[in-house]
């Protein structure tokens, strides 16, 4: 899949049309931020969390809402084999509603083609462009036909597979809410602990976490806690960004010099 779409083949230099830097966008920090993705490969995939960890989360998310206004970047996300994903696309030229939607039939043929399952497509926030209901009722369709299977395959289980299930289930399941946090915390492990902490800081910070989420009796229904610990992660992943960008340290100074002219 390419997410960069660039109007030049020449892959060493970022060219855009005149248009874009001088009359669409008016903003500098937008024009640097899209020249920076354009300067990738097509096929690199675009993470907010590595542009934070770059260039601070304030600065990009001012100028990716920006860019998202003027159609240079598009996007989505969806549940993927039960996980949480984002996926978008930039360009030196806007995007049409068109494009938005061969993007997500593009990425999704992509997915399924390698065999993962994939729900619950939405458009990110802030986006100009919508997701169509053809891909929600084809959504609904599949569930129905992939619960229908589910049904009918679980009616001709023998009654000793059914038990070997169920007592993997158990031997498996965590003893407490707070393994089963640590547990599905780990499984993020790559995305949000990668650039940021060390093994052993990231066991104490989610070990942390468990803890204060049982402690404050956080009633989370199964069904939403990947999605509500995968939130939480999120947001610790950028305060730690923001406490360590340059933008945080220029604040501190400020203070310290404010502190001192009064005295303090």
């Amino acid at each position: 899949m390419n997410y960069i779409v660039k109007n030049s083949n020449e892959s060493r230099y970022v060219k855009m049309d005149n248009k874009t830097v001088q009359d669409d966008l008016n903003d500098l920090a937008a024009i640097g931020l899209l020249t920076h993705i354009l300067s990738h490969g097509p096929t690199w995939e675009i993470h907010k969390s590595k542009l934070h960890s770059q260039f601070s989360r304030r600065k990009v998310d001012s100028s990716w809402k920006v860019l998202l206004e003027h159609r240079y970047i598009m996007g989505f996300f969806c549940h993927v084999d039960g996980h949480h994903k984002y996926y978008y696309k930039a360009a030196d030229k806007p995007f049409a509603q068109t494009d938005f939607e061969t993007f997500i039939e593009e990425q999704k043929k992509e997915l399924e083609e390698g065999g993962q399952a994939v729900f619950n497509i939405k458009a990110i926030k802030d986006s100009p462009f919508v997701v169509p209901d053809f891909f929600s009722d084809l959504q609904n369709v599949q569930f129905k036909a992939d619960s229908a299977k589910s049904a009918t395959t679980n009616e001709t289980k023998t009654k000793e597979t059914d038990t070997k299930k169920d007592y993997l289930a158990t031997v498996n399941k965590p003893t407490n809410k707070t393994e089963q946090i640590i547990k599905i915390a780990n499984e993020f492990y790559a995305e949000f602990a990668a650039r940021r902490w060390a093994k052993e800081t990231w066991h104490k910070i989610i070990e942390k976490y468990a803890r204060e989420f049982v402690e404050n009796d956080r009633r989370v229904p199964d069904n939403r806690l990947k999605a509500y610990v995968y939130g939480s992660l999120k947001k610790i992943a950028d305060h730690h960004d923001y406490k360590n960008s340059v933008e945080y340290a220029e604040y501190k100074q400020v203070m310290q010099e404010i502190h001192a002219d009064n005295g303090v």
